[in-house]
């Protein structure tokens, strides 16, 4: 079972434990903001677009679904000894292909690792 990488550090730390099976995790890839059956109409697949905030993003399309990625990466492998030692047995880097006209930012990449989802 491959775990969620958008977990907090606690949450990670802590689900080993409890689970019957074993566990993996992506530690680093072009992880998706969200995931949606529904393309919005203003956006063109692999085309850059940016949140009123200037993050910018692009989608992509995958048979009926479609995923939106940010302009950086999950990169939580600087954490890869701590997972090993709670008890992580798969380590995942999933790549996904950056659109050429696509600046990609230089980020931490560790998403939720310092935040409690409680």
């Amino acid at each position: 079972m491959i775990v969620s990488p958008e977990l907090g550090r606690q949450d990670f730390l802590a689900l080993p434990e409890t689970s019957p099976l074993p566990l993996g995790v992506v530690i680093s890839a072009n992880w998706p903001l969200c995931v949606s059956r529904i393309a919005p109409e203003a956006l063109k697949p692999e085309t850059a677009f940016s949140s009123p905030r200037g993050e910018q993003a692009w989608l992509k399309q995958y048979d009926a679904d479609c995923w939106i990625f940010p302009n950086w990466k999950l990169d939580i492998s600087s954490k890869k000894e701590m997972l090993e030692q709670a008890g992580y047995r798969l380590f995942v880097h999933q790549a996904e292909p950056v659109p050429k006209r696509l600046k990609m930012k230089k980020r931490p990449g560790l998403w939720n690792w310092d935040v409690s989802l409680l």
